[in-house]
């Protein structure tokens, strides 16, 4: 499974990459994760890569997170990826404004690092998804991620 990770806050971009690593080895899933500072470089990443996952900021200087989302899903019925996205936001008219243009998960910035967090459980549920999308598995992703839940 391959992740793409997008950040122009190298000090997030690193954090959010170990954050991944450590959900992943913690959900004995074999991940793959790729990071970037740059909406552009991101865009080529993305384009060539076959990436399962984009995690991506919001809000960053070339480009936007609603513009970025319009170019990797340029036909939904198409889509093989789910998008999260990081962000500072906080706001529900934002958060429902993005779910609302094609990403699976807005996550909040400050929270997705506090294990037990809303946040931090739900990046989890997210990282699931990504393995139940790839056929890797056949569990919910509520299951992958929560497997005392089973």
């Amino acid at each position: 499974m391959k992740v793409l990770i997008i950040d122009d806050d190298p000090t997030i971009l690193l954090a959010i990459a170990y954050i991944t690593k450590k959900i992943a080895e913690s959900m004995q899933i074999e991940i793959i994760v790729h990071t970037t500072d740059n909406a552009n470089t991101a865009w080529e990443m993305f384009r060539n890569g076959g990436y399962d996952g984009v995690v991506s900021d919001v809000m960053m200087p070339e480009i936007n997170g609603d513009k970025m989302v319009e170019f990797m899903l340029p036909c939904q019925c198409e889509r093989r990826h789910r998008v999260c996205f990081i962000t500072g936001l906080t706001d529900q008219f934002n958060q429902n404004r993005l779910v609302a243009g094609g990403v699976d998960y807005v996550l909040n910035k400050t929270e997705i690092g506090k294990v037990g967090s809303k946040a931090y459980n739900e990046y989890k549920v997210y990282l699931a998804s990504l393995l139940v999308k790839s056929d890797c598995g056949s569990q919910s992703p509520d299951a992958i991620a929560n497997p005392s839940s089973l």
